[in-house]
């Protein structure tokens, strides 16, 4: 074994442990009494998340391209749905409960050209605490946006459906440091309902830990929903590849220990 081996190797041990206190905050519960539902289309623009949709005011849907099949899922429940991409001139598809608007999701602020979660709910009006539903696809920037949000405005969310990029940057110390404080913000006030790896993208690799670098996660408010043990093997029954030319990538319960605990 080479010098630069035997970093390299060395490197590999120091990440595996911090790297496994951020897997370990993705293991997946039942929200007890509720079933779950796919809304969208099969493969990119479908998501997995809690039937349950009474009394909902409104439902954001960050980073929307040219698939709105969420959107009108939701839009068919009775419920309106606020859509932004700054990518997008205009919106695909035109609905009386669908609004959308050209522009960035930003960590805080608004501009002509950005926009954050906080002033969106509050020009909204959006006061009661889960009465609301998130869906963010943003190309990365969800981990700063996440980072800055305030958890109170966090918690006007009932379900907070999110895919997370890049997880093969956690070899990188700051990415990683930010990656678990994001999480553990978020699980404070939700606990993970499913999980499904993004297939478009591979397994990464950290500290010799295999974990999808692409994946979609769906939140649950615990002021809502009670979560209970859960024996479910993801992918599930209501998942589909979102690459429809390659299998599913396969994640059985997709639960991490820490070492040393």
């Amino acid at each position: 074994m080479d010098h630069n081996q035997m970093v390299e190797l060395a490197r590999d041990f120091a990440r595996q442990k911090p790297f496994l206190k951020l897997a370990s905050l993705f293991a997946p519960y039942r929200a007890k009494g509720f079933e779950k539902v796919r809304i969208g289309s099969d493969a990119d623009g479908g998501y997995v998340m809690i039937d349950d949709f009474a009394g909902i005011e409104l439902a954001l849907s960050f980073g929307i391209d040219i698939n709105v099949d969420w959107d009108l899922g939701i839009a068919a429940r009775d419920i309106r749905v606020q859509q932004y991409d700054h990518t997008v001139a205009e919106a695909p598809e035109k609905h009386p409960l669908l609004s959308f608007y050209s522009k960035r999701i930003a960590a805080a602020g608004n501009d002509e050209n950005s926009t954050s979660i906080g002033y969106i709910l509050d020009q909204a009006g959006i006061s009661e605490e889960a009465s609301a539903i998130l869906k963010i696809d943003i190309e990365s920037d969800e981990w700063p946006v996440f980072d800055e949000c305030d958890a109170a405005h966090l918690a006007k969310f009932s379900q907070i459906l999110v895919e997370f990029h890049n997880f093969s940057y956690s070899v990188d110390h700051q990415w990683l440091r930010r990656a678990t404080r994001v999480m553990q913000k978020i699980n404070n006030n939700f606990f993970v309902s499913h999980v499904h790896a993004n297939n478009w993208s591979p397994m990464a690799v950290v500290g010799n830990v295999y974990f999808p670098d692409t994946l979609e996660i769906s939140f649950a408010n615990r002021a809502r929903y009670e979560p209970e043990t859960s024996d479910e093997l993801f992918p599930t029954f209501l998942d589909a590849p979102n690459n429809p030319l390659k299998p599913d990538l396969y994640l059985g319960a997709f639960r991490y220990g820490e070492i040393g605990r």
